[in-house]
């Protein structure tokens, strides 16, 4: 397993249309100081299945949908989110 550190990630989930010869594709897209790279994208017919964890200690915390982000939010309490700025694919900005 290759690890590396950047300043900003981004995945995105992208619902293909029928004709495709997948139904989603999922990218990973890094940024470091002013250079942007897309990681890989995978192909799946299978819709993503998503998960965020807290680690508190030894202790991870599990949360398995978007629905469930709002007791996330609780139990991270003084942390606030940090969206990125800037996506990747807007160049605009």
């Amino acid at each position: 397993m290759k690890i590396i550190k950047v300043e900003d990630v981004e995945i995105e989930f992208q619902k293909q249309n029928p004709g495709n010869d997948s139904k989603w594709c999922v990218f990973v897209r890094v940024r470091q100081k002013d250079h942007d790279k897309t990681l890989f994208m995978i192909k799946t017919n299978h819709k993503p299945y998503t998960r965020f964890t807290i680690e508190k200690g030894n202790i991870l915390e599990a949360v398995d949908s978007m629905n469930e982000l709002s007791a996330l939010d609780i139990s991270i309490q003084d942390e606030k989110s940090n969206p990125m700025p800037n996506t990747f694919h807007d160049k605009n900005n």
